[in-house]
């Protein structure tokens, strides 16, 4: 049990990281926010996943519980970032391209590697 707690707690700090540095890149110039704001958005996109993921899921399929989460993340990027719509719909394209690449070459390229 703490080991899943410490790997939810080092995932969100990654993916906040990652997304504060994506939202960062996008943001006007007059815009600045701090790390931690990024690394709470993290949690909260964690949460609301796994959310998704535990009502959504058993009920409709896997493909619905996709479509939701990607319209959901630029909702979270709008909000918490207070990003135009465009802006957090390109920082969630990017987000889930790099969390995408991520899980293939950690996840699921080992597998696939020659020994």
């Amino acid at each position: 049990m703490l080991l899943v707690i410490v790997m939810l707690i080092s995932l969100a700090l990654a993916q906040g990281a990652l997304i504060w540095l994506v939202a960062y890149a996008l943001a006007p110039a007059e815009r600045d926010f701090s790390l931690l704001r990024g690394i709470l958005i993290g949690f909260a996109w964690i949460i609301i996943y796994n959310l998704i993921k535990g009502l959504i899921k058993p009920k409709f399929g896997e493909g619905w519980e996709l479509i939701i989460s990607l319209v959901g993340t630029p909702i979270v990027f709008k909000f918490g970032f207070c990003l135009s719509v465009i802006r957090s719909i390109l920082a969630t394209v990017i987000v889930w391209i790099v969390v995408m690449a991520a899980m293939y070459f950690l996840l699921i390229r080992p597998d696939q590697m020659p020994t």
